[in-house]
């Protein structure tokens, strides 16, 4: 729909900030709830009003609301693991890789995988 109160500049600008919205969204279909257009805004305001698109804004953007939304639901994580069937998570701030016991065949290789996190924990190669 054309608007005749807009310039062009500002149309498309207002098109490029909801198309952002949209594709965050996986462009659902009508009719568009506003709760959860509100509480994707709530989690990364910025992003959406800024006129900066990028790889880096992008991947900060999504590190930031998956940073919220944990701190907000920290079951997500939880949910995540079992969604994906995850066998193991890199933890980069304490410098550990969690292992799924139950995934490891009954042989030496656990005793090998705590030799390994002990030796990158301390900072030597074993």
């Amino acid at each position: 729909m054309k608007n005749s109160y807009l310039d062009s500049k500002t149309s498309n600008d207002i098109d490029k900030r909801i198309t952002k919205i949209l594709n965050d969204l996986d462009n659902p279909e009508p009719p568009l709830r506003l709760e959860i257009v509100r509480e994707l805004l709530r989690l990364d305001f910025a992003f959406y009003s800024s006129s900066n698109t990028g790889a880096i804004n992008e991947t900060i953007h999504r590190l930031k609301v998956a940073g919220k939304q944990i701190i907000d639901r920290p079951a997500l994580l939880i949910d995540a693991i079992r969604k994906w069937d995850l066998k193991a998570l890199w933890v980069p701030d304490r410098k550990r890789i969690l292992i799924v016991w139950s995934y490891l065949r009954p042989s030496n290789a656990g005793a090998k995988l705590m030799r390994l996190d002990i030796a990158y924990c301390r900072g030597t190669k074993q």
